[in-house]
């Protein structure tokens, strides 16, 4: 890092990293000075900092904080409100939650980063902030001063983690910031280019666990040994979202554990020929009856997730109803969460897992196939071609057909999804341009295909809801009707999407999926190819 700043900075701001240890940080600032500085009276903030069960802003290098009437989204560096790139007007200083903000930069921004709806309290500091201003002999201030000491906790004794000064040159006076820069750095203070170097969060908290807590297999590593690994990884990181399911954190939470158990249930499944047939389905079943148990609790999710959206097409008189309905749903919703929880923490359950990661840890013990002892990055590619060409011949199908079954087009979106797991997992072994255009196609596909799937579902479940209706008095006409006529609503829009949908899979051609698969090679010395 160089000491001297550039020249497009000196003509704004400059952030400067203070001595470390620096027990007076007014006094360090006058002695570099002089008389030419005057300071401000210290005033103090509170700062309360917030990230997603996953650390999904920790991830992206950006922290959210709260600082009393406001929350502040700010870029890696210190985190104020002058440095913040957005800003929202919020009491706090409870656990925002993302859907109940209003809209603006700071929503649309965090909606980029992360699915999740929930925020939980990470950190909390003190923010010591003394202004000041540097003048001329003449008394005019040229620049401005501001000095920002952060402590760690809420306690009145708690030690610096971080401390730096803000210096900004006002218009035309750009000589005297040089100047001011100068004798800064005779003091011994250092001028950051990249902010991150003094990002303020991870000196408060450490890092979320994010991923799978497992080194990625080598591709020459034996294909038995490799899936497995992979699949125990996944195992492991599902089942740390169970505390958070647990404690009704965010649904998210319960998605992200469906996706890792489903994730490895469709890895042995398109890895056959490694593992012999009834240890394969032995590990399939078990993953399976843990995923099942939440299915009907995720379907109530997904509907209370899209109630306010559904409210605004339900006609006006029939708005309270369904409000009635939603209440009713969300009763059942809490109650099958119960149900599942107590799941989790059954005997049923315990023993299920560790079934799996005893087997899991011992791949010796699975019969060795020709498949098995193979290098993995060689299986993974056959399997990988092997699903293009299945997605392509479907497509083909589909166009050819007159009128498509929503049954085939749901078998193409389960064929998209098993293509994206086999690419994120295995991707890293081939050129990464190729991997970059089959992960995007099957995805935009399954995405089309998704939408169709997914009002199919949310409309079996309202007609289902009529026939058993989860609320525990009878059924009446107002909440019925609503619910028809949501019901009409969705497969208006069902129709729709399966147009989009069809459009799109007219794009999924196996020419330029061919050209992708010829660039796929795996390298011959291990590492990756990229």
């Amino acid at each position: 890092m160089a000491d001297r700043p550039d020249r497009d900075a000196l003509s704004d701001e400059i952030l400067w990293h203070l001595p470390a240890g620096a027990e007076e940080v007014a006094e360090t600032v006058l002695a570099a000075l002089s008389s030419a500085v005057r300071l401000q009276r210290p005033r103090w903030t509170r700062m309360v900092f917030y990230d997603t069960y996953d650390g999904d802003l920790h991830a992206a290098g950006l922290a959210l904080a709260w600082v009393p009437g406001r929350l502040l989204l700010c870029p890696p560096g210190p985190c104020s409100v002058r440095s913040a790139a957005a800003v929202l007007p919020w009491s706090g200083p409870a656990p925002p939650v993302l859907r109940t903000l209003p809209e603006g930069p700071l929503t649309r921004c965090l909606a980029e980063v992360t699915e999740h709806d929930a925020f939980l309290p990470v950190a909390e500091c003190r923010l010591r902030v003394i202004a000041g201003d540097v003048r001329d002999d003449c008394g005019k201030t040229v620049v401005r001063l501001r000095v920002e000491t952060f402590f760690r906790g809420a306690g009145e004794s708690a030690e610096p983690v971080l401390e730096v000064l803000r210096s900004r040159v006002l218009r035309g006076y750009d000589p005297a910031h040089a100047a001011v820069a100068e004798r800064l750095r005779a003091a011994g203070l250092h001028a950051i280019e990249d902010p991150a170097e003094v990002a303020l969060l991870p000196r408060l908290a450490e890092a979320p666990p994010r991923g799978l807590s497992m080194v990625p297999p080598a591709p020459d590593e034996p294909c038995r040994e490799g899936l497995l690994r992979v699949v125990a990884g996944m195992l492991e990181a599902a089942r740390r979202y169970e505390p958070a399911i647990a404690a009704d954190i965010d649904a998210e939470c319960l998605h992200r554990f469906r996706v890792l158990l489903r994730k490895a249930r469709s890895l042995l499944r398109l890895m056959r020929g490694v593992l012999e047939p009834t240890e394969l389905g032995a590990l399939r079943q078990d993953l399976g009856e843990v995923a099942r148990r939440s299915n009907r609790l995720r379907d109530l999710d997904v509907f209370l997730a899209r109630a306010p959206a559904y409210g605004e097409v339900v006609p006006e008189g029939l708005r309270e109803p369904f409000a009635a309905v939603v209440r009713d749903v969300r009763q059942e919703r809490n109650r099958e969460r119960g149900r599942f929880v107590r799941f989790l923490r059954s005997q049923r359950c315990g023993g299920l897992v560790r079934r799996l990661e005893k087997r899991l840890a011992h791949p010796e013990r699975f019969t060795v196939l020709p498949d098995g002892e193979e290098s993995i990055c060689q299986v993974a590619r056959r399997r990988i071609r092997k699903q293009c060409r299945r997605i392509v011949q479907h497509a083909e199908e589909i166009l050819a057909a007159a009128r498509p079954e929503d049954s085939d087009l749901h078998r193409l979106r389960i064929d998209c999804k098993r293509l994206r797991y086999l690419l994120e997992t295995f991707g890293g072994f081939f050129a990464q341009e190729a991997v970059a255009y089959l992960g995007r196609s099957a995805r935009r596909l399954q995405n089309r295909l998704g939408m169709v799937n997914d009002l199919r579902v949310q409309q079996d479940a309202l007609l289902a809801f009529l026939a058993n209706y989860p609320g525990r008095g009878p059924l009446d006409t107002g909440r019925a009707a609503a619910i028809g006529t949501l019901a009409g609503t969705l497969q208006a829009r069902r129709r729709s999407a399966r147009r989009r949908a069809l459009r799109r899979l007219a794009r999924f051609r196996g020419r330029r999926v061919a050209k992708a698969l010829a660039a796929m090679h795996c390298p011959d010395h291990g590492g990756t190819q990229g």
